[in-house]
This record gives C-alpha cells, sequence and structure tokens, in this order.
C-alpha cells in the first residue's frame, strides 16, 4: 500500500470514529419525530372527541367546532408560514401560547417532563387552539399581548375610544363576547395592572362557576349538545333566568352604581338585595349569556334597557331589572346595539355624575366624546353632551351635537325642542320659531315647547303668535304658570296695563314665591300710576330676597318721584350695594 492510500485509510478510520455520535443524534431526531407523530395522533384523536368533555361553551353548544390544525409536510400544524406573517399580533401571540402547549406535551412524551391527567387534557385543549374559561386565564393571555399590556398600551385604551373600540374587537374574535365585555368594563374602571385583572377575574370565575355548576345548568347544558332546538334553548334560558335570580339576591334599582366592580365586591352570600344602575345588571347579565354561549345584544324598549337574545330561530327578550319571565314574541324596537352599548352607556353614566356634581364638566364631556365614538348612532349621548354646552353658556357649540342627534332621529319631538332652546339662547328667533314649531307639530301637547314657542314669539315682537301659542298651553294645562306671566308680559309690552296686573296676579296665585311675577306685578301698577299698591308689591318682593337689587332700585325710583327723598336715598343705597353696576 503507498502513501496516498495510507492517508486515505486513516481518514476513513477517523469518519468512523465519529459515527457513533452521528448515529446517536440521528437515533434522537428519529425518536423526536416518532413522538411528534405520536403527539399529532393524539391531538387528533383528541379533537374527534371533544363534544364528551368539558370545553368551554361557545364551541359546544353549536356542535360546529371544528379543528382548526392541518398537516404539512406530514407535520400537524396551524398555520403555514406565511400565514402566521399575515396575522395580527394577538392571534400571532395565541398561536406561540398554542405551541409552547404542543411543545410540552412533546417533552412530557420524552420524559423530560410529567404531566397529570387535568393538565394534560388542559394542554391538549390549548394545543387545538382553545382558548381558555376561565377569565383569570384569558385576562392572562390578553395582557401579555404586545399592544396589550399593562402600561402605555392600557393608558391608551382607557384614554382613547377609538383604541379601545379597536381593541374589543380585537378580543371578542378571538375570546368571545364574553370576555370582550368583562374586559371593556373593567379598563373603564381604570385597571392597569395584571394583578388587579386577575382579581376580578377570579371574582367573575366564581360567580360564572357557580351558576355552571348548578346541577339543573348542567344536565340541560348536557341536552344543547345532543339536540340544541328552539325548545332546549329557551328551557335552559328560563332556567339560568330563574337561578340568577335566585343565585344572586333581589336586585334594586341605583343610579348612583354603575360600575362592574360594584357588583363583583359584593358578598353575595350574605347580601339580601343588590343596589345598582339598569346598565350593570344588563352587562353583568350580558356577560353571563354570552360565557354560556348565546349570541346577545341590547335594545331599548320604551326608555327600558332589555337584553335581545338570539337562538335558532326566535329572538328572547330578557329584562335586567325585573322578576318577569322571559319572552320571545318581538316587541317594537327604537334602537338596536352591541355589547359596546353597555360600555358606552356607562361612560355617560359616570359623566352624568360629573354633571350633578356640577364639577368637572370637561371630564363629563370628555367622557360623552368616548360614549359617542363607542356608539355613534345613539343620539342620546350628542343631546347630553349639547347640554353640558347649554350649561357653560356655550349655546352655539351646542347647536351641532343637537343637530347630529335629529339626524339620527327625526322623529324626537325632544331633540327638536332642544335645539329651537339653543336658537332662543343664542337670539335667533326665527330659527327657535321654526324649529320650536316641529317640536310641537310632533307632538302638540308638548308644554314646554309651546311655551318656548310663545317666548319666541315674543322676543321676535310677533305678540299675537305670542298669546295664541300661550292659550294653547292653557287649553292643555289650565294652571300653568309659565303661560299667565307670558301673558302678562304681552300685555305690558302692549302697554294694557289692567290686563297685565290680571295675569300677573293670576300667575302669583299659582307660585305666591315667584319674584319675577312680583317685580312685574310691581312694574304693571307703577305704570298705571297706582305708586302706593306698588310699593306694596315691591316690598312683598323683598321679604322674600331681601337681596333683590332691582327691586331696592325701583322701590328708590318711586319714593323720590313721590317727594320722599330720605326714603328713596336709603333704596337707592340698597341696591347699589347688592348690585355695584346701578351706581353708573
Amino acid at each position: 500500500m503507498d502513501e496516498k492510500s495510507s492517508n486515505t485509510s486513516q481518514k476513513n478510520r477517523a469518519i468512523s470514529k465519529s459515527d457513533p455520535v452521528k448515529s446517536r443524534t440521528g437515533r434522537i431526531e428519529k425518536e423526536l419525530i416518532r413522538v411528534i407523530w405520536k403527539s399529532d395522533y393524539e391531538l387528533l384523536e383528541f379533537a374527534k372527541h371533544l363534544n364528551k368533555i368539558v370545553v368551554p361553551f361557545d364551541f359546544v353548544h353549536s356542535n360546529s367546532w371544528n379543528c382548526p390544525l392541518l398537516i404539512k409536510d406530514d407535520y400537524l400544524i396551524r398555520y403555514r408560514v406565511y400565514d402566521f406573517f399575515n396575522l395580527n399580533p394577538m392571534q400571532k401571540h395565541l398561536e406561540i401560547l398554542r405551541a409552547e402547549a404542543e411543545a410540552i406535551i412533546i417533552h412530557s412524551r420524552l420524559g423530560f417532563r410529567e404531566l397529570a391527567q387535568w393538565e394534560e387534557n388542559l394542554l391538549m385543549q390549548r394545543a387545538l387552539g382553545i382558548i381558555p374559561q376561565s377569565m383569570v386565564e384569558q385576562f392572562s393571555e390578553i395582557i401579555t399581548c404586545p399592544g396589550f399590556r399593562p402600561g402605555t398600551e392600557l393608558q391608551k385604551m382607557q384614554r382613547n375610544a377609538e383604541t379601545l373600540t379597536k381593541a374589543l374587537h380585537t378580543i371578542k374574535n378571538e375570546f368571545g363576547t364574553a370576555t370582550a365585555l368583562a374586559f371593556g368594563l373593567l379598563i373603564q374602571y381604570g385597571i392597569k395592572n395584571r394583578n388587579e385583572f386577575e382579581y376580578y377575574g377570579q371574582k367573575l370565575d366564581m360567580i360564572l362557576r357557580k351558576i355552571a355548576n348548578l346541577p339543573q345548568i348542567q344536565e340541560l347544558q348536557d341536552n344543547r349538545r345532543y339536540e340544541n332546538s328552539f325548545s332546549t334553548q329557551y328551557i335552559f334560558l328560563s332556567t339560568l333566568r330563574d337561578r340568577i335570580l335566585k343565585l344572586l339576591p333581589h336586585r334594586k334599582s341605583d343610579e348612583k352604581k354603575f360600575l362592574l366592580i360594584d357588583l363583583l365586591e359584593i358578598d353575595w352570600e350574605t347580601a339580601h338585595e343588590i343596589n345598582g344602575a339598569e346598565v350593570i345588571f344588563a352587562a353583568l347579565d350580558s356577560l353571563i349569556l354570552s360565557w354560556f354561549g348565546f349570541e346577545n345584544s341590547c335594545v331599548y324598549l320604551n326608555n327600558n334597557l332589555i337584553l335581545e337574545v338570539v337562538t335558532t330561530e326566535k329572538v328572547i327578550y330578557w329584562e335586567p331589572l325585573t322578576n318577569s319571565p322571559i319572552t320571545y314574541s318581538a316587541p317594537a324596537i327604537k334602537h338596536h346595539y352591541n355589547f359596546l352599548l353597555l360600555l358606552a352607556l356607562t361612560y355617560s353614566k359616570i359623566a352624568d355624575v360629573y354633571v350633578q356634581m356640577g364639577r368637572d364638566l370637561e371630564k363629563a364631556m370628555g367622557l360623552y366624546e368616548k360614549a359617542i365614538e363607542l356608539i355613534p348612532t345613539m343620539p342620546d349621548l350628542y343631546t347630553n353632551l349639547a347640554q353640558i354646552f347649554i350649561k357653560i353658556n356655550s349655546p352655539k357649540q351646542a347647536i351641532p351635537y343637537i343637530q347630529k342627534a335629529i339626524e339620527i332621529n327625526e322623529e324626537s319631538a325632544e331633540y327638536h325642542h332642544l335645539l329651537g332652546l339653543a336658537y332662543c339662547l343664542i337670539s335667533d328667533w326665527q330659527s327657535a320659531i321654526t324649529t320650536l314649531r316641529r317640536a310641537v307639530g310632533l307632538r302638540p301637547s308638548y308644554i314646554e315647547a309651546l311655551n318656548n314657542l310663545a317666548y319666541a314669539y315674543e322676543q321676535n315682537n310677533d305678540f299675537n303668535k305670542a298669546e295664541e301659542v300661550h292659550q294653547q298651553v292653557l287649553s292643555y294645562k289650565p294652571n300653568y304658570f309659565e303661560a299667565f306671566f307670558g301673558l302678562g308680559n304681552i300685555y305690558f309690552n302692549r302697554k294694557q296695563y289692567d290686563q297685565a296686573v290680571l295675569y300677573f296676579e293670576r300667575a302669583l296665585q299659582i307660585n305666591p314665591q315667584s319674584q319675577r311675577a312680583y317685580y312685574n306685578l310691581g312694574q304693571s301698577y307703577y305704570e298705571k300710576g297706582e305708586l302706593d299698591t306698588s310699593i306694596k308689591i315691591y316690598k312683598e318682593l323683598l321679604r322674600i330676597n331681601p337681596n333683590h337689587a332691582a327691586a331696592w332700585n325701583n322701590l328708590g325710583v318711586i319714593y323720590r318721584n313721590k317727594g320722599m327723598k330720605k326714603e328713596a336715598v336709603k333704596c337707592l343705597e340698597q341696591a347699589v350695594r347688592f348690585n355695584p353696576i346701578l351706581i353708573k
């Protein structure tokens, strides 16, 4: 053998020395492939029996769940590579968590990890793409996703309704309506960190599990799996409502409590009744219905908030604040909204509190704006915001919002009346008259609109029309103070002081404490030349309100005209004291 052959032989021997390592690596690879194939097979078999195990109701109730995994190049996958990169951040995050569950199962099959049977069942479900049913686990998965993490992302949702809406639709698509609604309600309260989400998630889980574990509910839920007809759905919903009303204490309306945490912090084991606003009971019931797999939305009927539950054949109506049984005869519905209405109404309720307290009106306006962004087709939100502008003496800014409300609902006499009032406040009398006439046309006996219409006519110097409208008011409401007061003003402006006196005195019979009526009555007697009677009227007014500067001023003028200088000076000094502008 020559030298060259000897070198080649040595190289072959060197390669053969590494063969055991290469061979061992190959065996590991083969074992890993075998385990992956076995795991894939087990997952597919597990998927075939999903209806026989306990999984989230929203997957089971329609018996339409299909395994989302597919076989690609002999492996079971959820997404092809190019599909994965087109997913939104939440979908990518959930796929990573699904793949992690699958990896843990494979590790257990390789002997690197031991799993209890219940752990394996949960991991098998997660590996099949089934979202955990527990609110705690769902919240944990949501807030670990980029774009939902505590800090800047959650603060953006709390500040910006558009960002919140987009986030909630993402959650709804991946986790369901119940989770989206619960998450949104907690965001409204200002929840910012994982511990708080998990705390309230546990509270919700306790309520939901308490209801789900009732024997009757479990039995009926099993029936739904095998026969999902309207009959089984109606029986289930009737029983669910009955169990909720018996399990949870008596509900009592309290518009001051409208946040989800107001209900979650109550000890339901000892409480005999629960106080809360209609909107929060509706939100809780909607959440429970969604969790049990029933699509539902909100409707307004006679200004009452009702849940509309969709079944296979009919629509069922569920009233949150009454003990009345559910019905499935469709009433005439005014408005129909999705779960975002409950969030919008909560924003509106918080804003209402600020308005009632008379402070932080800018915050109230911001909350109404958020509500409008959530439900831009709800007219009351626009008029609520408009009323704040009127309250802060900015009626011109209120007008576009009221016009938007009218654009949504042209048949509302209230909206036309509010718009007419705004026009009155900026002294656009012709626009006020046109708009108020529309309000009265929609509701002929609308007393407040008729009164403001008469006032607009009066300010527009059309006293005949004003008188006609005031008389129309009295035909509907014979003892209406404002009508008699308005008629008194009309006759005063016509310089028919005897008639003016009659109407002002009639107005005082209805409201003996009216400072306006006393003041104008005193003026009428003064114009008639009955100075002593005028003095008597002004003294009566000052007895009611000793700080009435104009009354002191007029009384001083009368005393001066009577030559009673000492009394005149005293009265005029009082007038200037209460209104320094009069010194000019």
